[in-house]
């Protein structure tokens, strides 16, 4: 073989290499990630680090919540490229993988909501399962990398393509703050008990809740108290206690009525944490345009725009 026909051969087998490579370390991380929260058993208890935990695993929630979900897949309000980063590195926090990873996949979860193709039903017949969706999908060949064209909206801006390729880069962050506050005594007896509980735990919190809205959401299995809303094309199901843990997300089958509502709330006793949360960032001027369509302000109660 010439060299000229070489060398598109060859490049083509570093790049299935280094494929492959990337694919064996995001797979071995990720699958380690899930078994984290043993290590709570091996540093001392302390109560008084459950408070912070449980406050830490909270925003972790809102953030994917309100940046992944809301503002990267859904475009339900805008705002600045500076705060776009922070809300792009905020939702990275919670050890999802990318904001572009993570809205391609939700993005074709709308397209084929509990049919085939769909990245992570709960139901066999859609190709998964329940712990396919709640956790596996994650790291299932056929979700390895984001489709571009999903997301050439989000592609367009560099930092978030940088985020894609150091993603590991806010978790680092992450961590190594927690541990430094343990190691000079400010919180908890020792770097390693405050990584644990206010790193660890609150990732295991959030992964968790969020994984539910695959799952619990969507009638696998159907929990008690659960109720359908509107008509749609899947399993799509409220839970008023999921939907407040989940700041939002829970009331699953309002958001597949309306996606790219920035309400998802509709009754009273339907609390949109990361809706209340979108409308304080709007009085303050760091996001606008939210988008509430007016079949949503009807049956939330708001005037109509």
């Amino acid at each position: 073989m010439k060299r000229e026909q070489m060398a598109p051969a060859v490049a083509r087998e570093g790049g299935r290499l280094r494929y492959r490579l990337r694919r064996a370390v995001t797979v071995t991380v990720l699958f380690l990630h899930q078994c984290l929260w043993l290590s709570v058993f091996l540093v001392p208890w302390q109560p008084a680090l459950l408070a912070p935990a449980l406050l830490l695993g909270w925003l972790l929630i809102l953030g994917v919540e309100m940046g992944n979900h809301r503002y990267f897949s859904h475009r339900s309000f805008t705002t600045g490229r500076v705060f776009q980063f922070v809300l792009a590195w905020w939702a990275t926090l919670a050890f999802q993988r990318s904001v572009l990873w993570w809205a391609c996949m939700h993005r074709q979860h709308h397209r084929f909501s509990d049919q085939p193709g769909d990245p992570h039903s709960p139901y066999a017949a859609a190709g998964g399962g329940f712990l396919y969706a709640h956790l596996n999908w994650g790291v299932a060949e056929r979700n390895a990398s984001a489709d571009p064209h999903y997301i050439r909206d989000l592609l367009a801006y560099p930092e978030l393509r940088w985020l894609e390729r150091f993603g590991y880069v806010p978790n680092l962050v992450y961590a190594g703050g927690a541990y430094l506050l343990g190691h000079l005594g400010w919180v908890g007896t020792s770097g390693a008990q405050a990584v644990v509980w206010l790193y660890v735990v609150p990732l295991f919190i959030c992964q968790h809740v969020i994984s539910s809205q695959a799952t619990l959401a969507h009638g696998a299995p159907r929990l008690p108290g659960s109720y359908r809303s509107f008509s749609t094309g899947d399993r799509s199901l409220n839970h008023v206690l999921l939907g407040l843990i989940s700041c939002g997300g829970g009331y699953h089958n309002n958001h597949h009525r309306f996606p790219g509502s920035a309400r998802v709330g509709m009754r009273w006793y339907e609390v949109d944490l990361a809706y209340l949360a979108i409308k304080a960032l709007q009085r303050v001027g760091l996001v606008h345009k939210v988008s509430i369509p007016n079949q949503v302000r009807r049956h939330a109660g708001m005037e109509q725009a």
